[in-house]
C-alpha cells in the first residue's frame, strides 16, 4: 500500500490523492515528502490520464495565479487552458511542449513574460490573443506555424524573433500589435519563403522593420538569391533604402514592399537570360509593370500591374542595372 506524500492518504491507483487533490504519479511514487512539496503547487490545476498514459493539463482552477511552472511531465495542454488568468505575469515550462494550443493564454492581460518549450512546432489561434502587457517574444525553433491572430491585441509588443523555421503565419496573426518596432529573423531566403495569410500576419505592418541575423545593415535588402517574394514581407519596412534583386527573382507579390518610404534605389544585378528592363523610367518584367519612377509614361501594352508591389513608395526611386 502507497500513502500520499502531500497529506498521508492511501493512494488507490488515480492519478490524483482523493483527499487533497495533488497529482500523484507513479513516477512521483518513489519521491520522498520534501522532494514531493515542489509539486504541490500543481493542485491548483485539473489534470486528465489519457489511456496512453499522457497526462493533460485540462485548465487553470485559480485565476489568481501570479507565477506557473508547468511541470515536465506535462504532454499537452487543452485548448484555453490559462485564458482570463488576469493576474498570470510570468510562465515558464519545465519539459517539452508540441503545441500551444487555440485560446491557451488568452485575455491574461498582465503576462509579461513567457518562455516558450522546446520541442514546440504550432502556436494555434488567438494562442496569445489579447495579452496586453507581453513586451517580447521569442518563438523557439522547430516552431513551423503560427495561427491566425495568435498576438492579436499585444499591444505592447515590441519585439519579436522568428526563426527560419516558420513556414505559414496566419490571418491577423499580429493584429493591433501597433507597438512592434523590431522583427528578428534567420536570413532573407527564409523570411521570403513564408507564407503570410494577410497584411496583419505579416508583424512588419505596422511599421517594425525586420533586421537578419546574417545582415548587419537593414538598409540595405539583398534579394539576389530570393525566387519569390510574398505578399507584405516588408510593407511598412522604413529602414529599407535600396533593394538589390536578380534575374532570379521570379515574381513580386502584391504589397511586398507596400509603404517603404525610405527606398531610394532599386538595383538589378545583370543576367545572361530573360529578367528586367526599364523603358521610360518603368521596371518591367515579362510585360508586367513593376515600378514606375517620377515622371514616368506606362507603356500601353503591358499587362496589368501587379497589384503594386511598391505601392506607396516614393516616386523618386533610381533604378539601376549593375554588374554581379
Amino acid at each position: 500500500m502507497k500513502f500520499c506524500p502531500n497529506c498521508g492518504a492511501k493512494l488507490s491507483g488515480a492519478p490524483f490523492c482523493k483527499n487533497c487533490q495533488a497529482p500523484v504519479q507513479k513516477m512521483f511514487n518513489d519521491l520522498n515528502r520534501e522532494e514531493f512539496a515542489e509539486f504541490l503547487i500543481y493542485k491548483d490545476f485539473e489534470y486528465e490520464k489519457l489511456s496512453n498514459g499522457n497526462i493533460v493539463l485540462i485548465k487553470c482552477k485559480n485565476k489568481n495565479l501570479q507565477t506557473i511552472s508547468v511541470p515536465d511531465f506535462i504532454q499537452e495542454i487543452k485548448a484555453g487552458c490559462f485564458a482570463n488568468c488576469v493576474n498570470l505575469t510570468d510562465v515558464y515550462f519545465e519539459g517539452t511542449l508540441g503545441v500551444i494550443p487555440n485560446h491557451c493564454f488568452s485575455f491574461c492581460s498582465k503576462l509579461n513574460y513567457i518562455e516558450l518549450p522546446q520541442g514546440l512546432t504550432r502556436i494555434e489561434e488567438c494562442a496569445f490573443s489579447d495579452c496586453s502587457s507581453l513586451d517580447e517574444i521569442t518563438i523557439p525553433r522547430g516552431v513551423t506555424f503560427i495561427g491566425d491572430r495568435a498576438f492579436d491585441n499585444c499591444s505592447a509588443l515590441d519585439s519579436v524573433y522568428i526563426p527560419s523555421t516558420v513556414k505559414q503565419i496566419g490571418r491577423d496573426a499580429f493584429l493591433r500589435c501597433t507597438a512592434l518596432s523590431s522583427v528578428t529573423a534567420d536570413d532573407v531566403e527564409s523570411w521570403c519563403a513564408t507564407i503570410f495569410g494577410n497584411y496583419c500576419s505579416c508583424p512588419t505592418f505596422y511599421g517594425a522593420d525586420v533586421c537578419f541575423e546574417k545582415n548587419e545593415d537593414i538598409t540595405v535588402l539583398n534579394l539576389s538569391n530570393v525566387r519569390k517574394i510574398p505578399p507584405f514581407a516588408f510593407a511598412n519596412c522604413g529602414d529599407i533604402e535600396k533593394v538589390i534583386f536578380s534575374n532570379f527573382l521570379n515574381e513580386f507579390s502584391p504589397l511586398a514592399f507596400y509603404n517603404c518610404f525610405s527606398l531610394e534605389k532599386l538595383s538589378i544585378i545583370k543576367g545572361d537570360f530573360e529578367g528586367f528592363k526599364v523603358i521610360n523610367n518603368c521596371l518591367i518584367r515579362k510585360d508586367t509593370l513593376v515600378f514606375a519612377a517620377c515622371g514616368s509614361v506606362v507603356p500601353s501594352n503591358l499587362a496589368t500591374v501587379k497589384a503594386g508591389a511598391f505601392c506607396a513608395c516614393s516616386c523618386e526611386v533610381e533604378i539601376t542595372f549593375d554588374d554581379p
